[in-house]
């Protein structure tokens, strides 16, 4: 699937939930190029779902492209790459991660059956976000595969980053790689070149 020459808003460039089942549902070989998200919700979004893992249950999420995409003025986040936001309020939590994840301490659980492989963003700029970069969130028994080349976040007025909720990116469980610059380097990325 290509799409490109977009100008995307709502919630951005979000692909899925896929959630785990026996039938192991997947996403696979999308690209998105040459796009644009002025004030989005979330500007890159890749997510699986909170259905168990049990039984023998997997999903896939792999061979994904982000090129030449410019986020500006993201409201949550401007990249998101785990599991779903969909907790509602006044709901039991269970297995979901909390819509204001991270705030009053809310968590945000991940399925290890569900593979992240082979995520590439490429020339994706994020600008005059409105909270710090972004969510990288692995399972400890199944890490996601990320490739983050030439990535940046900034401010248009040369200023530091905000810095709120985290000092960078909230990094857990990635094997990451960061070739031709990234600006901040998410936690645990190795940085190449």
């Amino acid at each position: 699937l290509l799409v490109e020459n977009m100008v995307l808003t709502g919630f951005g460039a979000s692909i899925g939930s896929v959630g785990p089942s026996a039938a192991r549902p997947c996403v696979d070989r999308v690209t998105l190029r040459n796009i644009t998200m002025p004030q989005s919700g979330k500007g890159i979004y890749v997510k699986s779902n909170t259905s168990p893992c049990t039984g023998g249950v997997s999903s896939q999420l792999s061979n994904i492209l982000f090129e030449d995409v410019l986020m500006t003025r993201t409201v949550w986040w401007a990249v998101w790459i785990g599991p779903q936001q969909q907790h509602q309020p006044h709901d039991a939590l269970g297995g979901a991660c909390a819509l204001a994840y991270p705030l009053f301490d809310l968590p945000c659980p991940t399925q290890g059956c569900s593979d992240f492989r082979n995520i590439t963003l490429r020339n994706v700029a994020a600008v005059d976000s409105l909270l710090s970069p972004g969510v990288l969130r692995g399972n400890v028994s199944n890490p996601m595969e990320l490739v983050f080349d030439n990535v940046t976040a900034s401010m248009s007025n040369g200023g530091p980053l905000r810095a709120w909720p985290f000092d960078g990116y909230d990094s857990s469980f990635v094997d990451g790689v960061c070739v031709n610059g990234c600006d901040p380097v998410p936690a645990g990325f190795v940085v190449q070149g």
